[in-house]
């Protein structure tokens, strides 16, 4: 069943960011941002800003398919990404250390410096998708791809559609090659969220996190408060570029 959902999951993105991302849910709240990454939303605010959005369509597909991910719409100045994946093993007093870390920096700094006009620099677009694991298993711990699939678009005509260019680039990632192997022995698995993934605008140099989940996991005769679990971190920041 969970190979036929990847080849699903497959198919699914192929589908989407081909077809497009369909209708996002408009600006996201900032209630729930930790108070140093909240930024104003005041419509007079000055400056170049991202604007981020919640795309809610591509989240309830991926969702009816069993899986799990987030989707997100960007358009403004130009802007990059950064996924780490972070490992603490169980114990008290032990430290995390990082396990997989993608940027997508370069890519994105040589693409915006080939295709943005001097009269434009408010022309960037976009998307970006993060498919989430599945809960590891005994049965079926290392069956599972990260997925990260990005969609980067200019329009150096300042919004007026003539001569958009837009690159796709989807990366996989199996956690087989990055979950350390004593997760798979444990049998439960709980989800907490450590940080925000509403906020509306971001502005030039800033870096917000999207995504920020830490998922513990716990043997059956584990008996160990939370911050002594074997944990698993998975965040997803999204940063705007200044370009010389």
């Amino acid at each position: 069943m969970r190979s036929f959902q990847k080849n699903i999951s497959s198919l699914a993105f192929l589908a989407i960011m081909t077809c497009g991302c369909g209708r996002s849910s408009g600006p996201l709240e900032t209630s729930q941002i930790p108070h140093n990454q909240r930024l104003s939303q005041d419509p007079e605010q000055s400056g170049a800003q991202l604007t981020v959005k919640r795309n809610m369509d591509v989240e309830t597909i991926l969702s009816d398919l069993g899986l799990d991910a987030w989707a997100f719409e960007v358009t403004g100045v130009p802007w990059t990404w950064e996924v780490t994946i972070s490992h603490r093993p169980k114990g008290k007093n032990r430290r995390s250390r990082i396990v997989y870390q993608r940027s997508y920096l370069e890519s994105s700094q040589s693409f915006y410096a080939k295709n943005r006009s001097a009269d434009s620099s408010n022309g960037a677009f976009g998307s970006v998708v993060l498919l989430l694991p599945d809960p590891v298993s005994p049965e079926q711990q290392f069956e599972e791809d990260l997925i990260i699939t990005t969609k980067l678009g200019y329009d150096p005509t300042s919004g007026r559609g003539i001569g958009r260019r837009a690159v796709r680039e989807t990366i996989r990632k199996p956690i087989k090659e990055i979950y350390p192997a004593s997760v798979g022995s444990y049998t439960s698995r709980s989800e907490n969220p450590r940080g925000s993934r509403r906020f509306a605008k971001i502005s030039e140099g800033e870096t917000v996190a999207l995504v920020d989940e830490a998922h513990d996991f716990e043997h059956w005769d584990d008996r160990l408060p939370s911050d002594q679990r074997e944990t698993i971190r998975i965040q997803l920041n999204i940063s705007t570029l200044e370009l010389e």
